[in-house]
């Protein structure tokens, strides 16, 4: 099977140099990644809509939603970006419970590896363990702790 990554944004796509509407009419790839690049993991990542698009096109294609391991936060005394920050166990279980609203098969998580890196300065390895021992689907997340990162912002 071949796989590709875009952008989550289904109307970034040629800007950025990536056409996967004809892609996936040309039977090219069996399964799409939205995925943010670096910046901030896209709690609004428009699944419905992605499958929506490429299922018109061809009805083989499979759209699992990405995520990169990091959000960007907001100071709240500027108002500014502040910075970019490993996510949490409780934000990794957030994005998941809302693509998984939006129908998702499954997640793809980019970069989970990071937390394992001393360069990274990730906060703890709480994420990296309990992801491997526990998973994201629905029966895993139910019922444990979920949030939301204050100050989110999505940036393309």
């Amino acid at each position: 099977l071949v796989g590709v990554r875009v952008p989550t944004r289904p109307d970034m796509q040629l800007s950025r140099g990536f056409d996967p509407v004809t892609w996936a009419k040309e039977g090219l790839f069996d399964w799409l990644v939205p995925c943010n690049f670096h910046g901030s993991v896209d709690y609004e990542l428009p699944l419905v809509e992605w499958n929506r698009i490429l299922k018109a096109v061809n009805r083989n294609v499979r759209v699992i939603p990405g995520a990169d391991s990091g959000v960007w936060t907001v100071d709240e005394k500027t108002g500014k970006r502040s910075g970019r920050r490993m996510m949490t166990l409780g934000e990794y279980r957030e994005w998941a419970y809302r693509m998984q609203s939006q129908g998702a098969e499954g997640v793809y998580l980019f970069n989970l590896f990071l937390y394992r890196e001393p360069s990274y300065c990730a906060p703890s390895l709480e994420p990296w363990h309990m992801i491997l021992k526990e998973g994201l689907s629905p029966a895993a997340i139910r019922g444990k702790e979920r949030s939301f990162p204050k100050g989110w912002v999505y940036e393309p």
